[in-house]
């Protein structure tokens, strides 16, 4: 099993390096098949296999972590470093004395993986690729580099719950599991609201329908719409009168037969009428009538007190409060109109 290191911190990917029959107690006092056949003496693990005291060291050294240099591995179990650990790598013991005597014969101490570097002869990997042994290394990997686990057997990943692949490019999707609220989003959201008083005189839409932008969903009779609109149509009743005052004025000037003030007073009067028109349109607007409605009340010289509340936007209707004969109030919502296409979470 790799130890891989990204750049965003450790991630766990599993090889399975070989199968063995069981697990091996590392740096054992017993011989093992990773040593050779060695025996350590239980006493003294440090003295070589004659009884005669090693050069190097006698005993464990016991260095404080912030004493031991970091380029160095370190055998945690003995309290040395993995190049002096004579129980650990016991090929280091015939590097040492030159023993080339008959006990050796035909035992390979891993010299030939010592060619790069110390040699793990409990996991059988070299010793800077073991992670069970060097877990500290891990934090020091660059991205892209790995340690290794060897696995009692080849049945272990598949216990574990653990699947190997290669990588490969594909699209990521992040997810997510946590405990939310799903809330409409409140970019998308209305409470359909009349603009003036009056009572409801017809629904034409009901809870959990779909409706478009502009869509009639509720007729409401008011008094304050009606006197709109009559001003209205008055207004471009005296608009066109004043128009007519004007132009006759202004012909009359032209021929020199009437006096200039009589056309100036013509014409202020017509500027003020055509004002008092687009104040009246600009009040049927805002009861929340559409620039066509006002010109059919223009063409149609109707006088109706009903007004109509349209959708502002396509939605479904979530909640609806409108009942006929029920007195509308502005900022009373009568429905409340909801994108579901996107939801928020919170």
């Amino acid at each position: 099993m790799f130890i891989t290191r990204h750049k965003t911190g450790l991630s766990l990917a599993v090889v399975l390096l070989a199968a063995s029959t069981g697990v091996m107690t590392r740096r054992a006092a017993a011989s093992g098949p990773g040593q050779g056949g060695h025996q350590h003496e239980a006493t003294n693990p440090y003295r070589d296999r004659k009884g005669a005291a090693l050069s190097a060291i006698e005993s464990p050294r016991r260095l404080k972590p912030a004493a031991r240099d970091p380029n160095r591995l370190w055998c945690g179990e003995h309290g040395v470093y993995e190049d002096e650990c004579f129980i650990c790598h016991p090929e280091l013991d015939n590097r040492k004395t030159g023993a080339t005597d008959d006990d050796h014969a035909g035992h390979d101490h891993g010299a030939a993986e010592g060619d790069q570097g110390l040699w793990c002869n409990e996991h059988r990997i070299a010793e800077l690729e073991c992670g069970i042994c060097q877990p500290q290394l891990a934090g020091r990997l660059a991205p892209g580099d790995s340690l290794k686990v060897r696995l009692p057997s080849l049945a272990s990943a598949a216990k574990a719950g653990i699947r190997t692949g290669r990588p490969r490019l594909s699209d990521m999707t992040a997810s997510i599991k946590v405990f939310c609220e799903v809330r409409y989003n409140q970019n998308r959201l209305a409470r359909v609201t009349p603009l003036a008083r009056g009572v409801i005189h017809s629904v034409h839409a009901d809870l959990g329908d779909s409706v478009e932008e502009g869509e009639l969903l509720v007729e409401i009779a008011s008094s304050e719409v009606a006197d709109a609109k009559r001003d209205l149509l008055v207004a471009i009743v005296k608009e066109r009168v004043q128009r007519l005052a004007y132009e006759r004025e202004r012909r009359l000037v032209e021929k020199e037969i009437s006096a200039a003030r009589n056309f100036q007073q013509a014409e202020a009067e017509f500027l003020m009428a055509q004002l008092t028109v687009s104040s009246a349109r600009q009040r049927l607007i805002n009861l929340g009538f559409t620039a066509g409605e006002v010109r059919d009340v223009e063409e149609t010289k109707s006088s109706s007190s009903l007004v109509h509340v349209h959708a502002p936007f396509n939605g479904t209707l979530v909640e609806r409060k409108a009942v006929v004969g029920e007195a509308a109030v502005p900022g009373t919502p009568l429905f409340t109109l909801a994108d579901l296409d996107v939801m928020w979470l919170n």
